[in-house]
């Protein structure tokens, strides 16, 4: 059988409103993304794209430099900050949506 790549993006308020009665804070995005050795980090997707030939977004690219991002290992995603004065989760998603496709994760 063939392993489909796996690439999720889940804006936090929407995942966990639910759980937590509509508290989650909605400047925070979570993301899991996979290859087929495992996790990858989303600090490492612009200098992956500038591996395979691709011109990340320096926008974004800079904003995860600095981005206050949380590892939730067991559950296989990471929790990115985007407040309002930064890059918005809409953003992010499409950077991720985007590079995932182009390495193929």
């Amino acid at each position: 059988t063939s392993r489909l790549p796996l690439m999720r993006i889940i804006p936090l308020a929407c995942s966990f409103a639910s759980l937590v009665d509509a508290t989650a804070d909605p400047s925070s995005t979570i993301v899991s993304i996979k290859s087929a050795t495992g996790d990858v980090n989303i600090r490492q997707l612009p200098s992956m794209l500038t591996k395979a030939g691709f011109t990340p977004d320096p926008e974004v690219a800079s904003f995860l430099d600095t981005a206050e991002i949380t590892t939730l290992e067991y559950v296989h995603s990471q929790v990115v900050q985007t407040p309002p004065h930064t890059i918005g989760s809409e953003t992010l998603c499409s950077f991720v949506t985007s590079a995932s496709s182009k390495l193929s994760l």
